[in-house]
């Protein structure tokens, strides 16, 4: 059983990247007057993949992944605020005066309902493993970027559990932590308000393709934790065995969801 301990960083990256044409300045409601956001965020995720552990041997034993991840009703706080000051284009926002809102997502419920199962040729089963959890976050990441320039935003959110329940066969038993990171693609800000609710059906990668949605502006969505490691690089081979495989390639692996609702806080 392949192994590998997730790490998990709260911390979001600076922007980089290469600069993109500016367009007409738009109008939309203020907000120097806004000090926070908050709200709520829903991701899932659910996919599955099986083949043969020897790919040269079709009738012998095969494996089987089921990942099956609900978060839902998280809670997000955006209480840092940060105003850009320098005059360069950055992916798809004008950098002089783009809003960036950090903070944390925690609480609502995670779902976990994982699946491992190596069968034996004649279909019987050799070792299998189920890794659940249904319970609060213990702890997360989120991010809102605004160009009020042009009146677009882009979200982002993150979920960590660090202990799952595991059942099953010791030799197949993964990391206990799970978790996942969507970002919704550029949105437009509301015409009239700041209260913001959009939805995405993100495609799932290892890592978000195009130079990341600050560049691209695509949304895209990263599991991670548990059995996510077996699972990608049997989604890409259809089989245990690597060896015919570029098991480098970020994906696509599926579909995910990711939703949200965030309401402005005004200073007093």
């Amino acid at each position: 059983m392949r192994r590998r301990v997730l790490v998990w960083s709260a911390a979001i990256g600076a922007l980089a990247g290469p600069a993109v044409p500016a367009t007409a300045k738009s109008s939309c409601a203020s907000l120097s007057n806004v000090k926070s956001f908050h709200g709520a965020v829903n991701m899932h995720y659910a996919a599955g993949a099986n083949g043969p552990v020897d790919p040269s041997d079709p009738l012998g034993q095969s494996e089987a992944i089921n990942l099956d991840r609900v978060a839902s009703g998280l809670t997000v706080n955006l209480t840092i605020k940060r105003v850009s000051k320098t005059d360069t284009q950055v992916g798809q926002f004008r950098s002089t005066g783009v809003i960036t809102f950090l903070g944390t997502v925690k609480g609502g419920n995670v779902s976990v309902n994982d699946s491992f199962k190596r069968l034996n040729g004649d279909g019987s089963t050799d070792k299998a493993g189920q890794l659940t959890h249904s319970g609060p976050a213990d702890t997360g990441a989120a991010m809102l970027i605004i160009d009020p320039h042009r009146c677009r935003y882009e979200f982002h959110a993150s979920f960590l559990v660090r202990h799952t329940t595991f059942d099953g066969d010791s030799e197949v038993q993964p990391s206990g932590v799970v978790g996942g990171a969507g970002w919704g693609e550029l949105e437009h800000m509301p015409k009239h308000g700041l209260n913001l609710t959009d939805g995405e059906g993100p495609q799932a990668w290892s890592r978000c393709p195009d130079g990341g949605p600050v560049i691209s502006g695509d949304s895209c969505y990263v599991p991670d934790g548990g059995w996510w490691d077996d699972f990608r690089e049997l989604y890409l081979c259809k089989s245990v065995s690597a060896s015919n495989c570029d098991t480098t390639s970020p994906g696509p692996f599926g579909d995910a969801g990711l939703n949200w609702v965030l309401k402005p806080k005004f200073k007093t």
